[in-house]
Parts: structure tokens; C-alpha cells; sequence
């Protein structure tokens, strides 16, 4: 057998092995965006905060979601570490001056909130309250973060 014929016979192989090991990179890729997903969720899910909206957001060219509002944190049960400050697009809390949390929210909590409406996030809840209202902040549905 010569160079060229083993060559081509052992490229196939080559290939194969190779495509393996793509995909297999590929599911761990896909395993790890789902577990910080999951994480940042549980996250904002665990902690209480107390503020007030001091703005609203409308991104018409945004790709994931068009609705954020700002919130100025007064109380929060947990500072988040540098790690947990953010999952952009769906959240940033900012903590210099003074404590923010930008986040996205369905249009229907975007449409019922205004600026300076006052705000709580109860722990171990998905809801946020304002005006003698409960509304969903996040979703409960595998990978999808809005209600």
C-alpha cells in the first residue's frame, strides 16, 4: 500500500473522530450555558430586595428581550459577589454609587409599573409586588427566563 491510499483510507477515520469530539464539546458548551442559567434564575429567585423603579427601558433592537426596568435597591437580603452580578441580557445589578439592578421583565410588568413605583421582591419567590399587586419577575419553565 502506498502513501496516498493509506492516507486516504485513514482520513475518513480521522474525520470521525474528530466530528466525536466536536460534539461532545459542543454538549458540554450547551451543559454549562444551562447550569449558569439556571444558577443566575435561582439566584434572583433566593434574594429580597426593597427599591424603587427609577427606570424603564424599551430596547427595540434588542435580540432576546425588549422590556428592562432599573430598580434602585434600598434593602437586599445578599450583596451578589462579582460572579453572580450579572447575566446579561437578563440581569446587572450595578453597586457603585448606589446599589441598581437593571433586569428584564415581561411587557405586561413593564406596562404595569412606573417610574417610581415602589417594589418587592420577597425571598424564595418569583414575584415582584408594587401597589397592593403580585406580578411573575421571572419564569419558572426550563431555560426561559421571562413568565
Amino acid at each position: 500500500m502506498n502513501y496516498k491510499t493509506a492516507l486516504i483510507l485513514a482520513f475518513p477515520l480521522v474525520v470521525f473522530f474528530n466530528g466525536c469530539s466536536l460534539i461532545d464539546y459542543s454538549k458540554a458548551i450547551s451543559e454549562q450555558a444551562e447550569m449558569r442559567f439556571n444558577r443566575s434564575r435561582a439566584f434572583i429567585n433566593k434574594i429580597m430586595f426593597k427599591g424603587s423603579v427609577i427606570e424603564k427601558i424599551n430596547c427595540e433592537n434588542c435580540d432576546l428581550t425588549n422590556y428592562f426596568i432599573k430598580i434602585k435597591i434600598d434593602s437586599i437580603s445578599e450583596i451578589p459577589s462579582l460572579s453572580r452580578s450579572s447575566y446579561n441580557p437578563y440581569f446587572e445589578f450595578q453597586l457603585q454609587p448606589h446599589q441598581v439592578l437593571k433586569i428584564c421583565v415581561s411587557k405586561e410588568l413593564f406596562d404595569a409599573v412606573e417610574q417610581g413605583t415602589g417594589v418587592l421582591k420577597s425571598a424564595n419567590s418569583s414575584n415582584l409586588s408594587f401597589n397592593g399587586k403580585q406580578m411573575l419577575l421571572i419564569g419558572q419553565e426550563d431555560m426561559k427566563w421571562l413568565p
